[in-house]
């Protein structure tokens, strides 16, 4: 028997939400943007009547004020969306106990096995999106499909406040003609890729050789191909298992020229980065790397440490490393964020040698009293002396400061 998955997404977020604090904005052009003097100064939301000026998600304030010299702009408060997810989530687990965060403002539910207490999974759904609508005045999309891949692509595909079914039956009618860039983990550089290979649309990657995209794409190849058939089996992760990841990125104030300006910011995430994985006692192994330069060119670096670490000293050091070998600096940055995976609960031994054992017992201790200071007395309390040489650019903390910034393809 196939699975259930549902999968929502709430429309428009943060504008929504917005709205619903200012409601005299019901009628008029809304964005949510960052902070311009912060270099935070995208759009991050918008609603349905500012989309129709063009203005799109990502885009800088002022390209959205030259579209629309009308349009309302309101700074992103993340502790009201935090609060409204959380709501929508509450909700969420009257209908399953199998549910999976995907960003702030979506989510996966497993429905399998509760669907039939409704009478059909459309049902259920559309109880969810009333309820939603009705108590929280927001809207959602909803997808529903026998994996988790599909389930996300039907919740996109219907629109604001739609539900949509994808089965074994439609799926090539309404999955198979789509930009191939719809599907889920595929990004514009590998949409060129894909392209110049003759595959431009799902149905094409479903279609095309595994052994062709193993040879170009290595494993990842291996996945876009399952996932393109509908093969995808992966679970529906309840929300008190170990997180993929933990990580923390920033835009800075001023562009990064240097290694050593790159150092410093890397040095602050790093810290918070580490002081995360210790307050949830998990330990990470694969580091990932993500830049953005001036021009707003993406990259993302990977590697796999010894062993699992959730010392400060290691993240930065192989980090720093990690960007000294992939990145050479011809073109400033922008932004660049640092994240930990393969993450496990802090309770193994491991079994190091006895310098190795008294560095690090050194390193954690020192870590730990730099947290318990600032969780009495203030982040800004105490600090590594290298960070005091450029202090505009290390003059925040991600734990307070963090933006999440949506992806190309949202609406």
């Amino acid at each position: 028997m196939d699975r259930i998955i549902l999968h929502y997404d709430l429309n428009y977020f943060y504008a929504n939400v917005e709205m619903l604090y200012h409601p005299e904005t019901r009628d008029l052009p809304i964005a949510v943007g960052g902070d311009a003097e912060k270099r935070h100064g995208i759009i991050l939301a918008k609603n349905p009547l500012a989309k129709s000026f063009g203005i799109k998600t990502g885009e800088a304030l002022w390209q959205a004020k030259k579209k629309c010299p009308n349009l309302l702009i309101y700074p992103a408060t993340t502790d009201k969306y935090s609060k409204f997810s959380k709501k929508v989530k509450r909700i969420s687990m009257d209908y399953s106990d199998k549910i999976e965060s995907f960003g702030i403002d979506e989510a996966w539910l497993d429905i399998t096995h509760t669907a039939h207490l409704f009478g059909t999974p459309l049902h259920l759904a559309f109880i969810l999106k009333e309820r939603i609508k009705r108590e929280l005045g927001v809207t959602i999309s909803i997808g529903i499909s026998y994996n988790k891949v599909f389930a996300k692509l039907a919740s996109e595909y219907g629109g604001v406040d739609t539900i949509t079914l994808i089965n074994r039956k439609n799926k090539g009618e309404l999955i198979d003609p789509l930009d191939v860039g719809k599907l889920l983990f595929i990004g514009r550089k590998t949409v060129i890729k894909l392209n110049t290979l003759n595959i431009n649309t799902i149905g094409d990657l479903a279609l095309a050789s595994p052994q062709l995209l193993l040879k170009h794409f290595g494993k990842v190849g291996t996945a876009m191909y399952l996932y393109a058939n509908g093969l995808d089996e992966s679970d529906v992760i309840s929300e008190d298992r170990v997180p993929k990841s933990v990580g923390n990125s920033s835009t800075t104030v001023n562009d990064m020229f240097t290694y050593q300006d790159i150092y410093l910011v890397l040095s602050v995430l790093s810290q918070s980065v580490a002081t995360r994985l210790k307050k949830q006692n998990l330990k990470g192994r694969c580091l990932t790397l993500n830049i953005r330069t001036k021009d707003l060119v993406w990259s993302s670096f990977q590697t796999t440490l010894s062993e699992h670490t959730n010392l400060y000293s290691d993240i930065i050091k192989t980090a720093f490393a990690l960007l000294q070998k992939h990145y050479r600096l011809e073109t400033p940055l922008r932004s660049i964020g640092v994240s930990l995976n393969q993450l496990i609960k802090d309770a193994s031994m491991q079994q190091l040698s006895l310098f190795e054992q008294k560095e690090k017992d050194r390193s954690f201790t020192l870590e730990n009293t730099i947290d318990e200071i600032r969780n009495r007395f203030g982040y800004s309390t105490v600090d590594y002396a290298i960070l005091k040489l450029n202090e505009k650019l290390t003059d925040f903390a991600p734990s307070t400061e963090q933006f999440v910034f949506p992806s190309g393809n949202k609406s």
